[in-house]
């Protein structure tokens, strides 16, 4: 009778236990580690995010709203609510899909309810869905919004947006910093230390360096290790094959090879960053300048070069003239790099 009366009550207070034991656990991850998503703070220091930032955990039709101190770098929890996602699952890919795109976003603006109908409630906020690496993925659709309601929240039951209860968006929206704060979506969070977080960034910068070396090098095996075989350009139409062929010409014509990258910029998001860069040439018969940007793919452990676009304006040279960043510039070549 004992036992009968026992697993009664843990029946009864078990699912009080479960949401104890995941609020504890979110709390104990702000303390000793943040979501992988949140490399963008330490790839990009010149980046001006909020210090704020809303996380949305798809798995747990949850999302929190942490405050972010970056010297030491380290997450605070401020609130945590349900909220409900797209009705079908996985990454959004084109219109009409109804999934919720994951990824790092920034909030854009305010659509106040009074230009909406009921079904949006408190109003709504538009994230940049798609950002500049679902741009380059080929991703389709818009108007993924930050949204209220005029009903219960039930789980998957958006379009794709988010949409939360009225009261605790507004208390949210407090937060909002328009363009600037951002809203990390993923199917379940993958929560690493803060070291962790740093190598990782320090590894991906010097990736780039590695990258060029090779180059420069004109090793072309160890060039093209860092090329996916699904590698494509739009600039030259070129696949991985005939950029290989492409690579190994140009070699051939060339004594030496001499690279410089000024001001890159990163930006991850969803196993993609996308790197860019201006860069000067120098070769035995040919020189230039201009802008390059790049889409890295993660392989499990391995960032292989997935796209890689020209912006350049090409300068024919004599073999003794060098371009560099600091003199010998053209004027409207100045002008182009310092953007």
């Amino acid at each position: 009778m004992k036992i009968e009366v026992f697993l009664k009550y843990l029946l009864k207070y078990i699912p009080v236990l479960l949401i104890f034991m995941s609020f504890f656990s979110v709390l104990y991850a702000t303390t000793e580690s943040v979501p992988y998503e949140m490399i963008n703070f330490f790839l990009d220091e010149n980046a001006d995010y909020d210090d704020h930032v809303l996380i949305v955990d798809k798995s747990l039709q949850t999302v929190w709203l942490y405050q972010v101190t970056k010297t030491p770098f380290q997450l605070s929890l401020l609130s945590q609510y349900p909220v409900t996602t797209g009705k079908n699952r996985g990454d959004k890919e084109k219109k009409g899909d109804l999934k919720t795109p994951e990824g790092f976003y920034l909030i854009e603006g305010e659509i106040p309810k009074t230009r909406l109908t009921p079904m949006y409630g408190s109003g709504a906020f538009p994230i940049n869905y798609p950002n500049s690496i679902d741009q380059y993925l080929k991703k389709k659709g818009n108007g993924i919004w930050l949204h209220g309601t005029d009903k219960a929240l039930t789980p998957y039951d958006t379009e794709g947006c988010v949409r939360f209860d009225n009261h605790e968006l507004e208390a949210l929206s407090k937060y909002f910093n328009f363009t600037k704060t951002p809203v990390i979506i993923c199917d379940v969070i993958h929560w690493v230390s803060v070291e962790q977080l740093q190598k990782e960034s320090l590894m991906l910068k010097n990736m780039i360096v590695e990258w060029k070396e090779a180059w420069e090098s004109q090793d072309l095996a160890s060039y093209l290790q860092f090329y996916h075989t699904d590698f494509y350009t739009e600039n030259l139409k070129m696949n991985f094959e005939r950029w290989a062929r492409y690579k190994e010409r140009i070699n051939g014509k060339r004594s030496h090879i001499q690279i410089e990258l000024k001001h890159p910029k990163f930006f991850y998001s969803k196993d993609y960053l996308l790197v860019e860069f201006n860069q000067a040439y120098n070769s035995s018969t040919y020189s230039d300048v201009g802008k390059k940007s790049m889409l890295w793919k993660k392989e499990e452990d391995n960032w292989l070069i997935l796209r890689e676009e020209w912006n350049g304006y090409a300068i024919p040279v004599k073999s003794e003239l060098k371009i560099d960043f600091e003199n010998q510039l053209p004027e409207a070549l100045d002008e182009l790099l310092k953007n």
